[in-house]
C-alpha cells in the first residue's frame, strides 16, 4: 500500500480511502436522514398541538384519521418474576420490571409511551387545550366510585338506611362520620381499626380545636350505654384534647347521658346525625354532579396500579 521507494501511499491506496471515507460520509447522512425522517411526525404533531412530547413518546401519523373522541389505556409496570402479590421475588438474581407501553388515538395520531406517569400527563395536557379524550378504564372505575361515594353522602331516608349500609362495615361508618366533618371544614382523621387508642376520629374543627370521637352503629333499640362514655373519656387521659364526642345512629341511655354531662362529652344521637349530614350534603338531589375533571387520576393513584415495592 506504500511505494517503497517514494515512501508514499500508492493510487491504489488513496483510492481506498477515499472510498472509505466518501462511504463513512455516506453512512452518517443516511442515519441523519432517517433521523430527521423519523422526527417529522414528532414534530409535526409538537407544531399542531403545541406539545413538547418527549422521546421517549413514539409517534406515529395515521394515513386516515379516526372520528369522534381520542381515547387512550395506560399500561403498567410489571416485574418480570413476582410473587403472588405482584412484589418483587428477591429469591430472582437479576429481576427487572417490564414496561407495557401505554397507547393514545386521536385525530390522525397513533402514540405509545412505556412511562404511564408521563404519557397520563400528555393526555391531560391535550385534555387541557380542549381536546375530547374518553376516560380510560382506571379513569372510569374512579368514576364509579365517586357516584357510589356520592350517593352515600346523600341524606338518608332513615336511620334503618345508614345501620343497613354500615353495619357488616362498621369502620367504614367511622369514615362516612369523618366525611361528614371534612365537608363542614374540618381536619378529620380515622385512626387505625388496631390500636386506635379508645376512640375512632381524631378532629379538628374551624376554631383549632382538636377532638376526639367514638362512633356507634347502632340499631334503634341497642341504646349506647355509660361504658362507651367512660371508655372515650378514659381515652382522652392519654390523647389530651379539647374536646370529646359520641356519634350514633341510636340513642343514649340515662346513665350516658348523665356521665357525659358530668365529663364534659357531646353526645350525638341518630337525630343530631341527621342534621349535620344535612348540614355537610343537603338532599341527595343537591348533591355535586361528577364531572369528567373529577376522574383524574393523581400521582398517588397513578402509583396504586404499579407493584407496591417499585419505587423503594
Amino acid at each position: 500500500m506504500i511505494d517503497p521507494v517514494t515512501n508514499a501511499l500508492t493510487p491504489e491506496a488513496k483510492f481506498l480511502l477515499f472510498a472509505l471515507f466518501m462511504a463513512i460520509l455516506v453512512l452518517v447522512a443516511v442515519i441523519v436522514l432517517v433521523a430527521i425522517i423519523r422526527g417529522l411526525p414528532r414534530r409535526k404533531f409538537n407544531k399542531e398541538y403545541g406539545i413538547d412530547l418527549s422521546r421517549q413518546i413514539k409517534v406515529k401519523h395515521r394515513k386516515q384519521a379516526l372520528g369522534g373522541d381520542g381515547f387512550f389505556t395506560l399500561g403498567w409496570p410489571v416485574w418480570a418474576s413476582a410473587k403472588k402479590d405482584g412484589t418483587r421475588d428477591r429469591r430472582v438474581k437479576g429481576n427487572s420490571i417490564i414496561w407495557i407501553s401505554s397507547v393514545l388515538d386521536i385525530d390522525g395520531w397513533h402514540l405509545e409511551g412505556k412511562d404511564p406517569f408521563v404519557f397520563y400527563w400528555v393526555v391531560n395536557k391535550l385534555r387541557a387545550q380542549g381536546n375530547r379524550i374518553r376516560l380510560c378504564s382506571e379513569e372510569a372505575d374512579k368514576r364509579q366510585w365517586l357516584l357510589a361515594e356520592a350517593a352515600s353522602q346523600a341524606k338518608s331516608d332513615s336511620i334503618d338506611e345508614i345501620i343497613a349500609r354500615f353495619e357488616s362495615r362498621p369502620s367504614e361508618f367511622e369514615a362516612y362520620c369523618a366525611d361528614i366533618f371534612t365537608a363542614l371544614g374540618w381536619e378529620a382523621e380515622v385512626t387505625p381499626p388496631v390500636r386506635d387508642g379508645g376512640f375512632d376520629l381524631r378532629l379538628r374543627d374551624t376554631q383549632g380545636q382538636t377532638i376526639i370521637a367514638e362512633c356507634k352503629c347502632y340499631a334503634p333499640a341497642n341504646r349506647v350505654g355509660r361504658p362507651v362514655i367512660q371508655k372515650l373519656h378514659g381515652a382522652n387521659a392519654i390523647e389530651g384534647a379539647d374536646r370529646m364526642m359520641v356519634i350514633t345512629t341510636s340513642t343514649f341511655s340515662s346513665d350516658a347521658v348523665l356521665y357525659a354531662n358530668q365529663v364534659d362529652i357531646e353526645l350525638f344521637d341518630g337525630d343530631r346525625l341527621f342534621e349535620l349530614q344535612e348540614m355537610a350534603w343537603g338532599s341527595y338531589s343537591d348533591a355535586k354532579p361528577v364531572t369528567e375533571y373529577d376522574c383524574r387520576l393523581t400521582t398517588a393513584e397513578l402509583k396504586e396500579y404499579c407493584p407496591e415495592d417499585m419505587f423503594y
